[in-house]
């Protein structure tokens, strides 16, 4: 084995998410604070989201909280 190329085929993915007390379409938008409606709602049907989000009391505008608390 080339021990180089071997290393870069390898990534590090943490088990901790990081989420803060905002809504859910705030979180969604957070590396585009500009973005909009139909951008928000692509990337929750490409996190296979939608139907979860729209279970929760205000839909996207539910509010998270600190780490996801609020969806427990």
């Amino acid at each position: 084995f080339d021990l180089g190329a071997w290393r870069q085929q390898l990534a590090l993915v943490p088990q901790e998410t990081a989420m803060f007390d905002q809504s859910v379409t705030d979180t969604l938008g957070y590396a585009n604070r500009d973005a909009s409606e139909n951008v928000i709602q692509s990337a929750a049907q490409q996190s296979n989201a939608p139907e979860f989000i729209q279970r929760l009391d205000k839909a996207y505008e539910t509010r998270l909280g600190e780490d996801g608390v609020r969806l427990s």
